[in-house]
């Protein structure tokens, strides 16, 4: 059986794309340059997981990106990065070059791709992904894809986590839009039903890595949409619902080990009552010799 188990899983490598991790998640391969700091790398990816992208620059820092840190997202040309419209003169004053020796080689400059990423001509591959950071600063992020046959479908992993079309704006003060309201809840409601499942199984200390998973979801959701008018009614119901999941588990807990309880004070009580009666058993037979 494991031998036929070993074997599909090896089939269906065989067959799934290679950018498909798993159900949930999507991952593209390519370069990456975040634009207002002027760090760019040859090699990255980009994570798309429940509703989170990461991008995770070889060698560097990750960076996760939740939906509505994002502003916009859009084709990389001249007119998306505006804040780097001097490149072609910055790159030809400082270009890219390789300095150092052997294994201490190491690239500087501004690489040529990026500076292509900014001609008038556009390009589906090249995204610029315009968001808010954790420490509230703006940020442009390019990425380039290495395989432009994908270009379709990373805008549709865009599409489908910020709920944003390619070119569309989030404005502060605006609504949240039904969309995205439900698609939060929905992912809070998913979160909450894992960890009922689990503990009502019992399984308390399965349950604390997903419900610490959930208690941060939370608290990122309701962070980010603050900048939404009436935010307050979706962050009262997940807030609510993250509530309701723990006192779940903590009454499930109470409730199994009152049972528990209750079981070893019966089994007590049995073996007392067995032993109870051996003791007089054995006195009566003491008192006929």
């Amino acid at each position: 059986m494991t031998k036929k188990f070993l074997f599909l899983n090896i089939f269906l490598s065989l067959l799934l794309p290679s950018n498909i991790v798993f159900a949930r998640s999507q991952i593209y391969q390519g370069k990456c340059g975040f634009l207002l700091a002027n760090i760019f790398v040859e090699k990255c990816s980009a994570l798309f997981n429940k509703g989170i992208m990461t991008i995770m620059p070889k060698g560097g820092p990750q960076e996760r990106i939740y939906p509505t840190q994002i502003e916009s997202y859009s084709l990389s040309s001249k007119e998306t990065i505006k804040v780097n419209q001097d490149l072609d003169k910055w790159q030809r004053l400082y270009p890219e070059q390789t300095k150092g020796f052997l294994f201490f080689k190491k690239k500087e400059g501004i690489p040529r791709w990026v500076v292509d990423a900014t001609s008038k001509k556009v390009t589906e591959h090249k995204f610029v992904i315009n968001y808010v950071d954790n420490y509230l600063l703006p940020r442009k992020a390019l990425f380039v894809l290495e395989d432009a046959n994908q270009a379709a479908t990373m805008q549709l992993s865009l599409r489908k986590m910020t709920g944003l079309y390619l070119g569309e704006k989030r404005k502060p003060g605006g609504p949240l839009s039904a969309s995205f309201s439900k698609k939060i809840t929905k992912e809070v409601d998913r979160k909450a039903n894992r960890i009922m499942g689990l503990c009502a199984a019992g399984m308390y200390e399965d349950s604390l890595p997903v419900l610490s998973e959930l208690n941060s979801y939370v608290d990122n959701t309701i962070n980010e949409i603050s900048i939404f008018e009436n935010y307050e009614l979706i962050a009262n119901k997940i807030d609510s619902k993250a509530i309701k999941t723990v006192a779940f588990c903590e009454n499930k807990k109470v409730e199994d080990l009152t049972k528990e309880k209750e079981a070893q004070r019966l089994a007590k009580l049995k073996e007392i009552e067995e032993k109870k009666e051996k003791r007089i058993n054995a006195f009566e037979m003491l008192s006929s010799y």
